[in-house]
């Protein structure tokens, strides 16, 4: 009877290797795929904002449009040039993305600013002076 020495760390560790070799395969592909950043909508009594996570975008890449009540945010974050070689492994996601938001119709498309700090892009879009409350005041006859 020939034994035959079993040896598991052996297996997890040629597994191992097979897994990080086809996640980073997954990963370069998805990296140069689109992508879309994270928003948080905010509503207040005067305006709506809405803020967008876009690190690594530079200002000049972003476009900000409104049409028929939809608000657009497109732009691009451009590769990374890898002067000394090439990547090992490439995590952070490029290329375009496109947002949308259909705007309610209390939205004045007439008063939409947009700004850009610290990788957030936030756009302020006013409420039109209708849609505002107000109070009514009750006369005595």
């Amino acid at each position: 009877m020939n034994l035959k020495h079993y040896e598991p760390v052996g297996v997890f560790n040629a597994l191992s290797q097979e897994l990080d070799r086809w996640m980073d395969a997954s990963q370069s592909q998805q990296a140069s795929r689109a992508w879309t950043p994270a928003a948080d909508i905010e509503e207040t009594d005067g305006h709506y904002l809405v803020r967008l996570d876009v690190p690594g975008v530079s200002p000049e890449h972003i476009e900000v449009r409104v049409e028929k009540n939809v608000l657009t945010v497109e732009g691009e974050r451009e590769a990374v040039a890898n002067e000394a070689g090439r990547f090992t492994r490439v995590e952070r996601i490029q290329g375009k993305f496109v947002r949308q938001f259909r705007l309610p119709d209390v939205a004045d498309d007439e008063a939409i600013e947009a700004d850009y700090a610290q990788g957030v892009l936030t756009v302020q879009i006013a409420k039109k002076q209708s849609s505002q409350p107000r109070q009514i005041a009750v006369r005595v006859s």
